[in-house]
């Protein structure tokens, strides 16, 4: 269960960097103050956040894989 555990972590942090860049993109040409910036600032710590917490599950289940030599 740690390996696919793994592989969705990545997948999901994958996902998330594209969010980032585009909120990033959308902060850069959004006016500073207006309610599109703070609604791109809103989309960035959240994707932050969650990616955060996907470190979390990859260091999870790395701690849960056994090592190579006592894999079946």
């Amino acid at each position: 269960m740690a390996r696919e555990l793994e592989k969705i972590a990545h997948d999901f942090n994958n996902l998330l960097t594209g969010i980032l860049g585009y909120a990033s993109l959308l902060k850069m040409y959004l006016p500073e103050g207006g309610e599109g910036h703070e609604a791109a600032d809103c989309i960035e710590r959240s994707a932050r956040r969650a990616s955060e917490l996907t470190r979390q599950l990859l260091a999870y289940s790395r701690s849960e894989t056994p090592p190579e030599d006592h894999m079946p």
